[in-house]
Order: C-alpha cells, then structure tokens, then sequence
C-alpha cells in the first residue's frame, strides 16, 4: 500500500548535530521512498524542525555486456557515413543477433581555433536579425536551430557481434563550416538489458575558412575601423596560398510599414532594407613566417546603426565559404 510506514524509531544526534544509520528496505515494492526526520524542539514553545529527503528504490542489474562504436575507424564517403560498431559480454562472448537501435543529430556549434578566438567565423549570429524584417510574430522566435539534422535507424548484430551502421551525410552548412555528428547506439540482449554508448564524428566542411574580426565594442560613426581576414584551416593550421576573397559590407535599416488586419484595425510592421556601403575583391596572403593568409581593411562608417560585413570564397574543391560579422556603430 502507498504511504505504508515500514521503520519509526527515535534517534539521537551527535555533539555536531549529525546522526547516520543503517536501514534494510523490507521486500516490497520498487520506486520513491520518502525520509522524514522530525527535531522536536528544546522546550513546550520551541518549534519542532522537520526535514525529509526523497530516495528511490531500484532492483539493480549490473552491466552484462559493453557496447563500443569505433569512430576512429568511421568511414566519411561521397554519399554516407559507414561508423563500425560492436558489443560483447564481459566475459568475451559476443552478441550475436541482438537487436540495435541507433540515431545521428549534426551538432552545429563550432568552435574556433584557439589562436583564431576572437574571430567570427560563419554566418551572423540568429539574434542580430541580418535581413530579417522585424515584427511582434517573431521577436521572441529563435529559428538558429532549424537546419539541424537527425536520422535513425534500427538493426540487428551480426553472429560475432558486429554491425556497420551506415547513414547519409548531412547536408553542408551554407558557412562551409566543419560539423560534428553525435551517434547514439542502444543494444537489447536476449534478457531484454539495454546498454548504449555515444561517439561524436567530425564531417569536415571546406579546406579553410574565412575568419572576421571587427571593433571589440561598438565603433563610433565618422571615425575608420579596422576589419581584420584572415583564411585559416579548420583546426588552426596557417593557409600560405593567395586567397580572393569578396568583401561586402551593408547597413541595415527598416521601414515602417502598415498592415491592414481584420475587423478594419491595423498593426505595423518594421521591413528590412540592406544599403551597400562598400563592395571589393581582395586577396589575402600571408606576410610572416607560420602566419596564415590575412588582410586588414579599414572602413569609416558615415552614419551610426547596424553594419553587417560580409566575406566569400571558394576552396580548390568548389566548396563556397561564408562569414558575416555584425557590427554596432554609434553615431
């Protein structure tokens, strides 16, 4: 029965207040068990402190067997993603024909490297709104996320114990960055335990990319900035060849518009209008012993609001390479 008290008794604390004890849980039922300790105060007008502590009561079965996914042994191919996987019991004999289900979600957060860290690399973070008009249906909605990817699929293991999962490779970023694929596998023996284990595999994206790095705060209108580009590889190695790169930077501005709604109101709608400020070819190159190819270009913005610089290229393999960094001019 719920509620069903199985141990009361009273208990003395220690000179430091604490007190431990031992309590063997009767056979019975399994879930949440609830504690509760009761300080009856010193005298008839102290109140009592009571305090409890939730637990939760399980039949425990030891792991059985182990799960593995070779990612170092994955296989990036033209059209798919073949990841090696197996498990055994850990006394040594294998799984064969246990049942498998699996899933691979693309993680599209990258992170710089390390000696690039102050650089934007990608497009325009969701928040800064690039050429997006701007009304009260999304100013709380984030769509950062929505071009995230996700495929799963089930199987069975083969006699000694191994399965290739395959999937497709998931699309490009439109940045050319590199991403992550997080793969989760679930194995289920023939007593029905399910073990799982996770691997991150890297898809790589183009054969460098364009870094953007503009004023550490806000720039101030009528005074130059300086934009510094650079071409780096995905984990940092320096690009010593000569990269054309386009470079456009735009002011974003809004219109206020009204919109007709029904029942003869009306609401307003703020609509966005990019205005080119500066529009050039450029090529980067490397100047310095172990640098990377760079550029600095300096730009005076004429007014204050919001600027969006915009940098493109394109590596040997015809990968196209996107960054664009906000930036926030007072004036």
């Amino acid at each position: 029965p719920r509620y069903k008290v199985i141990l009361e008794k009273d208990v003395v604390v220690n000179e430091n207040g604490a007190w431990q004890d031992d309590v063997k849980l009767p056979s019975g039922p399994l879930g949440h068990y609830q504690i509760n300790v009761d300080v009856k105060g010193e005298s008839d007008g102290d109140e009592d402190a009571p305090g409890y502590l939730s637990v939760q009561v399980q039949d425990f079965r030891p792991n059985s067997f182990e799960v593995h996914l070779d990612a170092k042994d994955a296989k990036l191919l033209k059209d798919r993603v073949e990841l090696p996987m197996s498990a055994n019991y850990y006394m040594g004999k294998s799984l064969g024909k246990a049942k498998v289900s699996w899933s691979a979600t693309s993680i599209q957060d990258f992170t710089p490297p390390e000696s690039f860290a102050s650089y934007h690399f990608g497009d325009a973070p969701y928040w800064a709104g690039y050429g997006r008009d701007r009304d009260r249906s999304n100013w709380d909605r984030d769509e950062s996320g929505q071009d995230e990817w996700y495929v799963s699929g089930d199987g069975s293991l083969t006699e000694d114990g191994s399965l290739t999962l395959q999937f497709p490779m998931p699309p490009p970023q439109r940045e050319a960055l590199p991403q992550k694929v997080h793969v989760t596998a679930e194995v289920t023996d023939i007593n029905e335990q399910t073990i799982s284990a996770g691997e991150d595999i890297e898809v790589p994206g183009a054969a460098f990319l364009l870094g953007v790095k503009g004023p550490d705060f806000f720039a101030t209108a009528g005074n130059e900035v300086l934009l510094d580009l650079v071409a780096v590889r995905p984990h940092g190695e320096p690009v010593t060849d000569v990269v054309k790169v386009e470079v456009k930077i735009e002011k974003q501005e809004y219109n206020t518009i009204k919109i007709a709604t029904a029942g003869g109101g009306s609401t307003t709608k703020e609509q966005v209008m990019l205005r080119e400020e500066l529009k050039q070819s450029l090529e980067l190159r490397h100047v310095t012993a172990g640098g990377t190819a760079s550029l600095t270009l300096p730009f005076t913005p004429a007014k204050g609001g919001s600027y969006f610089i915009t940098a493109e290229a394109t590596d040997a393999g015809g990968k196209k390479i996107l960054s664009r960094l906000p930036i926030y001019v007072i004036g």
